[in-house]
Formats: structure tokens, sequence, C-alpha cells
């Protein structure tokens, strides 16, 4: 065991043993509670921009779950991905390829495979739409709070809000002079961290505020354990076999570092006019792109490609062998950044202002943005210890957006609320893939040697919208809202494959610039109008009843990341707007003279189009396809308790019951090697201007089916039942200290956490359900100058995939009859996975 090996293994240790310490430590204190004075206590108003103005939560006609920014601290939640985690039926998981992002709510939304794809989940940062699922990579910090806001949010949140909207928002300068500084240590990944603030005034009518953060981990959440190894190519020009060794793997997976930076600046020139800019910097580095990926079902024990047979397991482990240097070492790889190391570089830079013009009779609001993205990448994409398939790729995004908005608060029973809004975004994308024992020597280019094909492909985009909401109060108690977003886009897109090995062009087609059948080019023009009606009647100050309609739309689209084969169509690389319909209600109350919050909200929406990626292991193939429908049902509750018989303590309860599965949806047969008695009956024939029917005549060697009926299957990531219970207890213990201690849990039901619910897939990608525990133990001055905290997230160690996927090169012949070609081995399944146990030490101190 080498000396680096052996402090691993000690500061694991350390780490476990901090974690039965704090797990230990809350039993007997949660009894203290029972003791502690008397005092007068009351549930915190909660203020959200959920209709894009301030409003108390309890008073707002929409489902809200709203995560502060103390709580965010409390818990060092440091991604969008762990905010999901204490909050009922979403689920974020964060992917490896694609557009990195898979964000579903209620059962519903889009995985991440494809990088020409938009979320079902609109995120916005102080109201700036982030167009890209890569913006899950922007790190959380110095942030005011995170709204989650449920079901379609059409109106306000545009395009791309059909299964909801998450709005950050990030701190302000301060009115006063306020800096602190956090500084912790995290055991299971070595991190250390640290982040700073200062902010306050500069002039009577200018202020700043600085906020900056930095971690780096020396190691990371998954062991590494892949060896290094022999990546074997054929010369397509000699014919001749070469042997190319692979860097030396690390010992764990991620490394990641960390940087972030926003400053914010203020200025009041007149008593109705503010002035906010902000700019934010962030770049995250790291020793792999697919650091929360595991092998979790093999049906031979292990993966079908690996010959060195190493156990598929659900652990928080594995094998991702590094890149051949013969490849790394091309001058001008992308695959060369790190000397033949796995990586990720992302970095990107967002400039914001926003002008607010408030009058007692109305307000006046402009929003303007601009956002610079870039990824980089290279790693293995065979997910097993065998060196058999890498990529690399170069990912730049521009996205540039302004919205003006006028808010009217006249006397008279009627108002207005609406807006114009232009989003313009610029995606270019670069891959290079390495696989089947490539290499040409005679390749045109030197950097093209070891490539089997690369992609070049991109789509410039204009959105343009209208929205407008009347406001009516029918009474002083009863309200009515009616509104509505019409929406304009135009996309245009190529995709092209500059090159592809000789031994492969029989498969993947090379771009010819003299025959146009060699690339796909797209002009797409989506237009939709969303209307909503509510209802909404408070009988009495703390009660608040409502009943809305609502519908949502999502941008079609093109799959820049798919790939052109003789199999596929270029029809395949285009697809339609997903929309939704249906209605909510709710009842919001506060009881106990202020000391309890009681939530119900119930919900039935029908989804047409709803779109759902597709990776196809035979033909290493990404596309994006339209479920004819979906339907997500049920409901949600919420109670906050803060008793005033036991000062310092709050209870919260935040759970739902939700029924989400398709409609009539004939999908692509799932996983690979299914066969015609399994359900992959169906034969997809394309008609002469791209659009198919199904055929049941298939299954033979020679007509094979590749399609299969899903209706009424559940949906992805879509468990019935959610429920996050929580605690938050601070009290005095003499001497001018403090004694805090917190704690959530989350209990889930299982679901299938892949798009495609054959009964093989349902049940080799199924995830039981489960709990998870996170926990704080802090002390701090009275004062609270300064505060120390122990901080367990995942106390369970509880597995917990969000995406299932069959793996590369494995699976038999898929949509056979077995008479005929006898019974096949489905394809390896990997899976993107939560976080394992994690505990930091923290110090914050504020001046």
């Amino acid at each position: 065991m080498t000396l680096n090996s052996r402090f691993q293994t000690r500061e694991r240790s350390v780490g476990k043993r901090a974690a039965k310490m704090l797990l230990a430590t809350l039993l007997p204190l949660a009894f203290v509670a029972i003791d502690a004075s008397t005092a007068q206590a009351q549930i915190e108003t909660v203020v959200v921009t959920a209709r894009k103005r301030e409003e108390n939560v309890q008073n707002i006609p929409i489902a809200v779950s709203t995560v502060s920014g103390a709580q965010i601290a409390k818990f060092n939640l440091t991604s969008v991905e762990q905010i999901s985690q204490a909050t009922p039926q979403l689920i974020i998981s964060r992917g490896s390829s694609g557009s990195a992002a898979d964000i579903t709510m209620r059962g519903i939304g889009s995985s991440f495979e494809n990088i020409g794809i938009e979320q079902s989940v609109s995120v916005n940062v102080d109201g700036v739409y982030y167009g890209q699922g890569r913006a899950i990579n922007e790190g959380l910090f110095d942030v005011s709070n995170v709204q989650v806001l449920k079901g379609p949010q059409a109106l306000f949140y545009g395009k791309n809000a059909t299964a909801g909207a998450l709005a950050v928002q990030t701190n302000d300068p301060t009115d006063q002079l306020e800096a602190f500084i956090t500084a912790g240590y995290e055991f299971t990944a070595e991190e250390p961290y640290v982040e700073a603030v200062a902010s306050g005034p500069v002039t009577d009518d200018f202020g700043l505020r600085l906020a900056v953060r930095f971690s780096n981990q020396f190691s990371g959440y998954l062991k590494q354990t892949a060896p290094a190894g022999i990546y074997t190519t054929i010369d397509a020009a000699t014919f001749a076999v070469n042997h190319y060794p692979t860097a030396n793997p690390p010992d764990y997976l991620g490394g990641d570092q960390n940087t972030l930076a926003r400053l914010t600046g203020k200025w009041n020139p007149i008593s109705d006019l503010t002035v906010t800019l902000k700019g934010t910097f962030d770049r995250l580095l790291s020793n792999d792109n697919s650091t929360n990926v595991v092998n979790t079902y093999c049906p031979l024990g292990y993966a079908q490609s690996d010959p060195y047979h190493m156990p598929c397991t659900r652990s928080f482990a594995e094998p991702q062998p590094a890149l051949p240097l013969a490849i790394a070492q091309i001058p001008g790889s992308i695959a060369g950044k790190e000397g033949g190391q796995d990586f990720e570089h992302y970095q990107s830079g967002t400039l914001y202002a926003n002008l607010t013009y408030s009058t007692a009779k109305y307000t006046l609001t402009s929003t303007t943005a601009y956002q610079h993205l870039i990824n980089d990448w290279a790693g293995n994409q065979n997910f097993t210890a065998a060196p058999l398939v890498f990529a690399d790729e170069h990912y730049v995004w521009n996205q540039f957006s302004t919205e003006e908005r006028v808010n009217t608060t006249f006397d008279f029973p009627v108002n207005f609320s609406g807006g114009l809004y232009y989003q313009t975004t610029d995606l270019r994308f670069l891959q290079d893939v390495y696989f089947a024992e490539s290499q040409n020597t005679a390749a045109p280019r030197p950097l093209d040697e070891f490539v089997s094909y690369n992609k070049n492909s991109g789509t410039v985009g204009h959105t343009y919208a209208a929205f407008g909401q009347v406001v009516w109060d029918i009474l002083p108690n009863l309200e009515f809202t009616g509104g509505a977003r019409y929406t304009q886009e135009l996309k245009s897109s190529y995709f092209y494959q500059p090159y592809v090995n000789p031994f492969l062009t029989g498969l993947f087609i090379q771009y010819d610039p003299s025959n146009p059948a060699t690339s796909v080019t797209a002009d797409q023009h989506f237009h939709n109008l969303s209307p909503e009606a509510t209802l909404t009647w408070k009988p009495e100050e703390n009660l608040t009843l409502y009943a809305a309609w609502k519908e949502g739309y999502k941008s079609g689209g093109f799959s820049d990341s798919a790939i052109l084969s003789t199999l596929t169509q270029p029809s395949d690389l285009q697809f339609k707007p997903e929309k939704a319909k249906g209605v909510e209600a709710g009842i919001k109350s506060i009881w106990l003279d202020n000391q309890l919050r009681l939530n119900v909200d119930a919900f039935d929406y029908l989804y047409s189009d709803l779109q759902v990626d597709f990776f196809n292991t035979p033909t290493f193939n990404y596309i994006t396809l339209n479920a004819a429908s979906a339907r997500t049902e049920g409901f949600e509750y919420q109670a906050e308790y803060a008793p005033e018989s036991i000062q310092g303590l709050i209870l919260r309860l935040d759970g739902a019951y939700d029924d989400a599965h398709y409609g009539q949806f004939d999908a692509p047969c799932y996983p690979a090697g299914l066969t015609y008695e399994q359900g992959c009956n169906l034969l997809r024939v394309i008609g002469s201007k791209g659009s198919y029917t199904f055929s049941p005549n298939c299954g033979t060697a020679t007509n094979l089916c590749d399609f299969m009926n899903v209706t009424g299957g559940p949906t992805s990531l879509a468990p019935k039942w959610t429920t996050v219970l929580g605690e938050d207890y601070d009290t005095p213990v003499g001497n001018g200290l403090k004694l805090g201690i917190a704690s959530d849990v989350r209990l889930s039901s299982g679901y299938t956490a892949n798009p495609f619910p054959s009964g093989v897939a349902e049940k080799i990608d199924h995830q039981s359900a489960y709990g998870m525990l996170d926990a704080v133990l802090s002390l701090s001055s009275e004062n609270g100058f300064w505060e120390v905290s122990l901080i367990g997230r995942n106390l369970t160690n509880t597995f917990v995939a969000t995406n299932t996927q069959g793996l590369p090169l494995s699976g038999g012949t898929t949509g056979c009859k077995v008479s005929i070609c006898g019974p096949q081995l489905v394809s390896d399944q990997g899976a993107v996975v939560d976080d394992p146990r994690t505990v930091a030490l923290q110090l914050t101190v504020h001046y």
C-alpha cells in the first residue's frame, strides 16, 4: 500500500467515525428540546417571486417549495442536484455527456444524452433563463433562496417550463457593512473549501457585494478500479496491428476543483430607480467527465466487454480507464489536454443587468443577460475496465436575452402584468469518438489518426415572446387572474461527420461536400400560445384557496449530438415541441396563532409529444423521440410547525403522491437484446416524408423488430411517494454559546430510472425504495460572530440511481424471436448515482 493510499484510507475512516459521532450525538440531543424554556414562536413569512413580483408564498395560487439561503449554508448545499434531495418529486441527474442534466419534476423530464434538448424544468437565476442543461455545473453559493415552482409555468417563465421551474435568487449588496468567511473540510472526497463575502455601501446610493468560493478535492466520491491497460488498433492504411498503453488512472473519480466569483453592484440614483449589475465566473475542473456513473447490472455478473471480469455491483466504485497515450500525445488534440488522463473542464461567465423603476401606480423592469460557456472533456465511454471506447468534446454556448416587463398597482380592481422577451442562442459542438480498433496513419489530418468518426454540429436560435396577465379583484377576498404567453422560435441547425475511419464507412456516413445526403440541415419554426386562468379566494387572512387551468410549452429542436449512420434517418435528428395542459387546485393555511403552516395541492396534467431521449447501444446512437402522451396526477402536502412551548424549534414536512405514466407510446426496444417474446415486437416503417408507422411483421434474423408498446407504463424517475421530514433546533447552552441541531430525512418509494419501461427494463433499471438522512450539529456564539458545524449528508450511505442506460458494446440481437435467433443477453446497465456519505467540518466567522 502506498503512502498516499494509507493517507486516503485513514481520511475516509475519519469521515466514517465523524458520521457515527454525529448520529450518536444527535439522538440524545433531540430530547433536549423537550425541556426547553417556553417563549412565543412563529413560523417565518416566506417571500417568493413566482409571479415576477415579491409576494408572500401563502397568498399566491402556485405550489412552491422553498429552500432558504440559511438552509443552503447550514447543509453546505453546493449544487442544484443537492437541492433536489430536499424537495419531493424533484430529481436532478448530472450527466456525463449530451446536455449533461436531467431535471425531472412530478415524473416529467428529459434525459441528458442529447446536447440539443432543453429541460422540462426551467432553470432561472435572478430572473434569467439558463437555456442549457450544462448550467447544472454552475456552483450554488451566496444564494438568498431557491424556489421550486411546480406545474407548468409558461406565463412568467416561458418555454421549457412544462413541468415547473427552479428560480434561484442570489444576494444583493447590503445596507450595512457585512463580511464573513467560511472554511471547511469534507472527509470523503478530502475536500477543503473556503467561501468569503464582503458587502456594504460604497456611497449613499451605491453598494457592492463580492462573493468568492474555492474548493479542491484531493480524491473523489467514487473509487476508480480499472488498471492501466493496452489499447489495440488495426491500421486501415497498412493493416498492421498495434498495441498502445494507456495512462495510469487515478485512485478516485472526481478530484473536482471549483472556482466561483460573483460581483454585484446596486445603484439608486433616484428614489424610484434601482440599477443592479452582476458578473459571475464559474470554473470546474475534474479528473473525469463520468465521476458519478456506476455499472449496476450485468447479466454475466461482469461487463460483457470486460476481459478482467470485474464484478458489476451497486457500489460506489467504477472502472474508468485513462486515455491511450498515443491519442493524448497528438498535438492539438482535445484528448491530450491532461496528458492522457480523463478530464472535464467547464468554464462560464455571465453578465446581468436589471433596471427597476417603481412608483405607487406601476413598476417597470428590464432584465438583460449574456452568458458564454465552454465545456471540454475526454474520457472512457465504455464504462468497463477494458480500454475500448473513448471520446472527447469541445462545446461552446452563447446566449443573450432581454425581458421588458410592467406591473401595475392601481387602486381600482383591475391591474395588469405583462411584457416582451427576446433570446438568441448559438451552440457549437465538436466531438471525436475512438473505438473499434480504429487507426489510419494515412488520415488527411494527424488529429484523425485514431478517430473512428467525428462530429461537427451547431444550432442558432431566436425566441420572441409576448405575455400578459390581467388581475381582477372581483371582491376584496376573491381574485381572478387570466393571461397567456405567445412564443415564436426560429432554429437553424446543421450536422455532419467530417471524417470516418475507412473500416467504418459502411456504418457511419462521412461528409462529402458534393453530396447533400451526407449531412443534415434543418430550419425549424415553432409557435405556441399558452393560456392560464386562476381563481383565488381568501375567506380569512391566513387561508387561501385556489384553482387553476394551465398550459405549457417546451421547444422542439435538433439532436446536435446524434450520429448519422446507415441505420438512422435524417428525420431522427429533429423532434417536435412538448406541450402540457391541466388543472391544479390547493389550500394554503396558517393556524395556531402563526405557529403552524399547512398547505395541500392537487394536480392533473396531460402531456402531448413528450420528448424522450434514447441511446441505442448496438448502433451507438442518440435519438430524441416524441411520446404520443403522458399524464401526471397526484397531490402534495406541506407542514411547518414552530411550537410556542419550545423556543427555537421548527419541524417541517414536505411530501407528495404522484402517478406519472405514458398514454399511447410505441418506444424503441430497450434494453438491447430484448427479444420478440419479451415485447420487442414492432417494426418502424419510415415513409417518404420521414413519417413512420409500426408493423408487427418482424422478428426474423433478416427483419428485426425495433420498437415496443409501453402504453400505460411509468415514466422515468417517477416515485409514487416521496416525503422529506426536517427539524431545526437552536438553543442557548450558557456562557454565551448556542447549540444547533438540524436534520432532513428523505423517503422515497421505488421507481424506474429509464424512460422505456419494458418488463425487463423495469426490473434491471429499478431503484428500490430508500431513506436518506442529512444532519448538522453546530456550536456558535449567541452574538453570531462565529459558528462551528459538523455536516453530514447521506449519512445512511444510501445508493440512489437517478438515471440508467445501456452500456456500449453490450447486448445481443434485439427484436428477434427466440425460436429463430435463440436466447439473447440484454445489455449491461450503468447508472448515474447520488453522492455517498459525506461529512464536513466547517467554521464560519462573521464581521
